[in-house]
């Protein structure tokens, strides 16, 4: 299994545990990894649903996570190439309905060049 998949399980395992039942939880991070093509920034040459893709989307539903309100640019990640440049929304906020509720006025903010900077009010 690798190391991706084996987070995705650590995550059902700790969604599924009683201490996390019912209570606000969220993630957030680099998951090196899109939830839509549209997370791409070549999303018109890339139509497909990679498999990758489906494992977090799998993943997101499991769990009943949404990605928190943020401001910023939807790309949070380029190859930073002058040619072939390409884009990806790879840094996000994952949070349960739960977090939501308790915590309806947050935001994360993303910057140019990847950083994060999530305000929980």
């Amino acid at each position: 299994m690798d190391e991706r998949k084996e987070l995705w399980s650590d995550i059902q395992d700790h969604y599924d545990s009683p201490l996390f039942r019912n209570k606000p939880w969220l993630i957030f991070g680099v998951f090196n990894e899109i939830l839509d093509v549209e997370e791409h920034s070549s999303f018109e040459n890339y139509p497909n649903i990679t498999t990758g893709m489906r494992d977090f989307q799998d993943l997101v539903q499991y769990c009943s996570l949404s990605d928190l309100v943020s401001q910023g640019p939807l790309f949070t990640w380029s190859n930073k190439r002058e040619q072939g440049i390409i884009s990806k929304k790879l840094d996000r906020v994952l949070m349960n309905e739960h977090c939501h509720q308790v915590f309806h006025e947050s935001y994360s903010v993303f910057e140019a060049g990847g950083t994060l900077d999530a305000d929980f009010i």
